[in-house]
């Protein structure tokens, strides 16, 4: 017989993040559900929120989806053991319209075994949004995540859309591997973002003629490119999330007034591998047509 709990846990809402792509959240709650076998326990965390979104606060559109609201990613975390799951998605993509009344909204991570009961003062739920996001669409938590080194490379020689890393873990539990990699994209000069639309599109920019001439056009966020290696050199895998998202210049080289954020979520099942990860790159580079 198992002995059943469930807790309220503390939430963490990015309430400035949220707001610049349109989103309100409002009694944001989350529980600990616990089924306690004596030897081992298992766990799920549970969400509810009241969803708003309003579109004229929503301003600058990175996107480029207007048809569809920016993605909500949450994320399980411990005080004393740092993230329990990789971010994935909070709820179901909406369009616009189906929000024009508040929605209430729930999800539930996937169930993790820890050998006892896991304390819920130590657990609270993040939750934010991005402009730009590739994760999974359901929380896998785990409280035997071990951080693992890799290494970050940045070829990029465009300078339109740059990219400052916020966060970049490597992480593996059992023979699964997870890459996480958040980023703000600082917008170049008119300039730079010219030459750079120019190389993705060269019909979209005409360099022979100045910003105030030209129609509108997009610039491309970096490539994300994962590759695992093995001891020799041989690459055992290697995932690539092209141009991550795209940023809009406005007709006569109007630039966008904030720059864009990014959270680009990978994973590698080990077992399918042709030999054990030795080391582990992150690659950006400039993206091509």
């Amino acid at each position: 017989m198992s002995k059943k709990k469930v807790d309220p846990i503390k939430v963490e809402v990015d309430e400035v993040g949220l707001s610049v792509l349109g989103w309100e959240i409002n009694n944001f709650q989350a529980r600990l559900l616990t089924n306690d076998y004596g030897d081992v326990a298992f766990h799920e965390v549970a969400t509810s929120m009241e969803l708003r979104f309003h579109p004229d606060d929503w301003e600058v559109r990175h996107s480029g989806r207007s048809d569809y609201v920016p993605d909500l990613i949450w994320q399980i975390r411990s005080r004393s053991l740092g993230a329990l799951s990789p971010y994935s998605w909070a709820s179901t993509i909406y369009k616009p319209k189906e929000l024009r009344a508040p929605k209430l909204a729930s999800e539930t991570s996937r169930t993790w075994e820890e050998r006892r009961p896991h304390d819920p003062n130590d657990l609270y739920v993040w939750v934010g949004a991005y402009d730009w996001t590739e994760c999974d669409s359901r929380a896998e938590p785990s409280a035997r995540w071990q951080d693992v080194e890799h290494e970050f490379v940045d070829h990029r020689t465009l300078k339109g859309v740059g990219s400052e890393v916020t966060e970049i873990s490597t992480r593996i539990e059992d023979e699964r591997l997870t890459v996480t990699l958040r980023m703000i994209h600082p917008i170049g000069s008119i300039e730079d973002l010219m030459t750079a639309g120019h190389d993705y599109e060269e019909w979209a920019v005409d360099l022979d003629r100045g910003p105030e001439e030209q129609d509108e056009f997009e610039v491309p966020g970096p490539d994300v490119i994962i590759q695992l290696f093995d001891e020799t050199g041989f690459l055992l895998d290697s995932r690539e999330n092209e141009r991550i998202g795209h940023i809009s210049v406005g007709k006569g080289g109007q630039r966008p007034t904030r720059p864009p954020s990014s959270v680009t979520v990978t994973n590698f099942d080990l077992d399918d591998l042709a030999g054990k990860v030795a080391r582990i790159v992150v690659r950006l580079q400039d993206p091509t047509s």
